[in-house]
């Protein structure tokens, strides 16, 4: 029996070979000569944004809610299809989070119902571009223009993917990237802030444990000293390292991973007993491969599968549980209309193996499985 990994992270030679010149030349640590090259690398292909490496895609959004200065009786509008540290960093600065439903076929924000939740409190609109898709962020971008509210883009998991002419990540005034060991570039922890020029000042001083070190840096002052809220959210050097050679590499690693992902949805939409799974990639817009998901026709048939699945070896998951439904959702937050579309496909959606290391055995393995399943 063939087991199948859900995932593994894509590790280079390159990576090592930074990390241990680290540790022979720990003077590198105190010039963050990784950081600086990944932030040059990421502002170049995010133009017009700055680059801020943080440990996580978290704690990038953390920074943001602590330099937005939110308060209690702001309102976040986002998604309930949703990764619980988006909702939780607004939280823990006393916002409000006003849940709204998601399009069926993409998951991402349902673009039409965002207005129907606009209020007077409204400060900003979080938008998660699910799978490296970039679901009507023109419009979105329109409305939040003439309402004067903020666009925030949870691109956690979109680095590198174009939509028709736009990079996923430009529509925004903020954007976060996370490098966790499920993303499609990882550095085992870590992610980045991108922020519009007009918002770097701000940013800094809450990024540098709350001093204005930037200004004195740029020799505009004389000393640096503590002048508001911050923390330190550096990413580690140790993976900035990691991270370098994966950035440099990036369209080679996410083209071999795409090709992986066409081969395995090929496969099952050209089974005869398992094509409806993935009907929903039926005209689905440009994405970067980081989810080959299914989508079962009920919760008890989902779970039944990953079990099934499980016994052949091969590892599979359902994904987000609806925030809206959780305890903290329903304390911190409240709902915009009905999410009928969120739980509907919440239940029933089961993400597949998917990973560069993923072989044609394997995939052929996986589709004969869920045909016996099935």
């Amino acid at each position: 029996m063939l087991t199948v990994p859900f995932n593994i992270p894509y590790t280079t030679k390159e990576s090592v070979e930074n990390v241990q010149r680290l540790v022979l030349e720990p003077v590198l640590l105190n010039q963050r000569y990784f950081s600086n090259a990944c932030i040059k690398w990421l502002e170049t292909v995010y133009t017009g944004y700055k680059a801020f490496l943080t440990p996580s895609a978290t704690q990038a959004l953390e920074l943001l809610a602590c330099s937005l200065e939110i308060k209690p009786g702001d309102e976040i509008i986002m998604p309930s299809f949703n990764y619980v540290g988006v909702a939780a960093a607004f939280v823990n600065h006393g916002a409000t989070i006003v849940f709204t439903d998601i399009d069926s076929q993409t998951m991402c924000l349902e673009v039409d119902e965002v207005e129907k939740a606009i209020t007077d409190k409204t400060k900003a609109i979080v938008v998660t571009n699910y799978n490296g898709v970039s679901y009507k962020l023109k419009t979105l971008e329109a409305i939040c223009k003439s309402r004067n509210i903020l666009l925030i883009e949870d691109n956690a998991q979109g680095i590198n993917c174009m939509s028709k002419d736009q990079m996923a990540g430009t529509h925004g005034d903020f954007s976060c990237i996370s490098f966790d060991p499920l993303k499609n570039i990882s550095a085992n922890e870590g992610g980045v802030l991108l922020c519009k020029e007009k918002w770097v000042d701000k940013i800094s001083v809450h990024y540098e444990n709350g001093t204005n070190k930037q200004a004195f840096i740029a020799g505009k002052i004389n000393a640096y000293q503590w002048i508001d809220k911050g923390s330190r959210y550096f990413m580690s050097e140790y993976n900035a390292a990691i991270l370098y050679p994966l950035l440099l590499q990036s369209k080679a690693i996410l083209n071999e991973r795409k090709q992986k992902w066409l081969a395995l949805i090929n496969a099952i939409s050209t089974h005869p007993s398992i094509s409806c799974l993935v009907d929903h990639f039926k005209n689905y817009p440009d994405h970067n491969a980081h989810i080959a998901y299914v989508k079962l026709k009920t919760f008890e048939d989902r779970n039944a599968l990953i079990k099934s699945l499980a016994a052949a070896g091969i590892q599979s998951s359902f994904h987000y549980v609806p925030l809206h439904n959780s305890p903290a959702g329903k304390l911190y937050g409240r709902c915009a209309g009905q999410l009928i579309h969120t739980e509907k496909e919440a239940d029933r959606l089961l993400r597949l193996p998917m990973h560069n290391y993923l072989t044609d055995d394997q995939i052929d393995y996986i589709v004969d499985e869920l045909g016996k399943a099935l």
